[in-house]
Protein backbone atom coordinates (compact mmCIF):
# COMPACT_ATOMS: atom_id res chain seq x y z
CA UNK A 1 0.00 0.00 0.00
CA UNK A 2 1.32 3.44 -0.87
CA UNK A 3 1.57 6.35 1.55
CA UNK A 4 -1.97 7.21 2.59
CA UNK A 5 -3.48 9.76 4.92
CA UNK A 6 -6.92 10.40 6.31
CA UNK A 7 -8.35 13.21 8.37
CA UNK A 8 -10.21 11.84 11.35
CA UNK A 9 -13.04 13.89 12.70
CA UNK A 10 -13.27 14.02 16.47
CA UNK A 11 -10.47 14.19 18.90
CA UNK A 12 -10.98 15.26 22.46
CA UNK A 13 -7.31 16.02 23.07
CA UNK A 14 -5.20 19.06 22.33
CA UNK A 15 -2.81 18.25 19.49
CA UNK A 16 -1.09 21.68 19.74
CA UNK A 17 -3.21 22.50 17.73
CA UNK A 18 -5.68 20.12 16.10
CA UNK A 19 -7.10 20.81 12.66
CA UNK A 20 -10.47 22.53 12.91
CA UNK A 21 -13.51 22.67 10.69
CA UNK A 22 -14.33 26.29 9.91
CA UNK A 23 -17.29 27.58 11.95
CA UNK A 24 -17.48 24.34 13.91
CA UNK A 25 -16.18 23.02 17.20
CA UNK A 26 -14.99 19.77 15.61
CA UNK A 27 -11.29 19.07 15.80
CA UNK A 28 -9.37 16.77 13.47
CA UNK A 29 -6.12 14.86 13.47
CA UNK A 30 -4.31 13.47 10.44
CA UNK A 31 -3.72 9.72 10.42
CA UNK A 32 -0.93 8.61 8.07
CA UNK A 33 0.28 5.27 6.76
CA UNK A 34 3.86 5.99 5.62
CA UNK A 35 4.68 2.70 3.95
CA UNK A 36 8.26 1.38 4.09
CA UNK A 37 10.45 4.04 5.70
CA UNK A 38 13.64 1.97 5.95
CA UNK A 39 16.84 2.96 4.16
CA UNK A 40 17.87 0.89 1.12
CA UNK A 41 19.23 -2.59 1.84
CA UNK A 42 17.75 -2.72 5.35
CA UNK A 43 14.91 -4.69 6.81
CA UNK A 44 11.60 -3.01 6.03
CA UNK A 45 9.96 -0.80 8.65
CA UNK A 46 6.40 0.46 8.21
CA UNK A 47 5.06 3.48 10.09
CA UNK A 48 1.65 4.75 11.16
CA UNK A 49 1.43 8.22 12.68
CA UNK A 50 -1.18 10.60 14.01
CA UNK A 51 -0.50 14.33 13.88
CA UNK A 52 -2.04 17.63 14.75
CA UNK A 53 -1.73 20.73 12.58
CA UNK A 54 1.78 21.54 13.80
CA UNK A 55 4.73 19.26 14.65
CA UNK A 56 3.08 17.42 17.58
CA UNK A 57 2.17 13.80 16.95
CA UNK A 58 2.47 10.13 17.84
CA UNK A 59 3.79 7.23 15.80
CA UNK A 60 4.34 3.50 15.83
CA UNK A 61 6.65 1.39 13.66
CA UNK A 62 5.98 -2.17 12.49
CA UNK A 63 8.11 -4.85 10.87
CA UNK A 64 5.03 -6.27 9.15
CA UNK A 65 3.25 -4.25 6.49
CA UNK A 66 0.01 -6.13 7.20
CA UNK A 67 0.15 -5.18 10.90
CA UNK A 68 0.79 -1.53 9.99
CA UNK A 69 -2.13 -1.45 7.56
CA UNK A 70 -4.42 -3.09 10.14
CA UNK A 71 -3.42 -0.46 12.71
CA UNK A 72 -3.98 2.39 10.23
CA UNK A 73 -7.48 1.07 9.52
CA UNK A 74 -8.19 0.56 13.24
CA UNK A 75 -7.21 4.14 14.06
CA UNK A 76 -9.28 5.72 11.27
CA UNK A 77 -12.28 3.64 12.40
CA UNK A 78 -12.10 4.93 15.99
CA UNK A 79 -15.04 7.10 17.06
CA UNK A 80 -12.62 9.37 18.92
CA UNK A 81 -8.86 9.45 18.44
CA UNK A 82 -7.13 10.33 21.70
CA UNK A 83 -3.59 10.19 22.97
CA UNK A 84 -4.27 7.81 25.86
CA UNK A 85 -5.75 5.19 23.53
CA UNK A 86 -2.89 5.57 21.05
CA UNK A 87 -0.39 5.23 23.89
CA UNK A 88 -2.16 2.03 25.00
CA UNK A 89 -1.78 0.75 21.40
CA UNK A 90 2.00 1.32 21.50
CA UNK A 91 2.26 4.74 19.85
CA UNK A 92 4.96 7.09 21.15
CA UNK A 93 5.21 10.88 21.16
CA UNK A 94 7.27 12.45 18.38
Amino acid sequence: MNRTSAYKVTTDDSWYPAYEIYASSKRLVEVLYHGDISPPNRYPVYRVSVRGRDDFGMERDFISENEAIRMFIAVIQMDVVNQDELNRLGFILI
